[in-house]
């Protein structure tokens, strides 16, 4: 079975004022944080922050 994917790539220009409305939505709140899981996608933290949110995390899930 193949799967044909047409993904169509739509590029537009928008007005400085409406970017700027989009722009003034992000309120820099995450309601998924990866950091929670120990990975640091938007790399806002330190590596040492990273293993010991990982570490939480490990520690918080382990089932004996």
């Amino acid at each position: 079975m193949n799967l044909i994917l047409n993904v169509r790539c739509l590029e537009i220009e928008l007005p400085d004022e409406a970017f700027e409305k989009l722009n003034a939505l992000e309120k820099g709140v995450r309601y998924n944080d990866p950091l929670e899981w120990g990975f640091d996608i938007f790399e806002e933290h330190t590596p040492e922050e990273v293993q010991a949110a990982k570490d939480g995390w490990v520690k918080s899930n382990w089932k004996k």
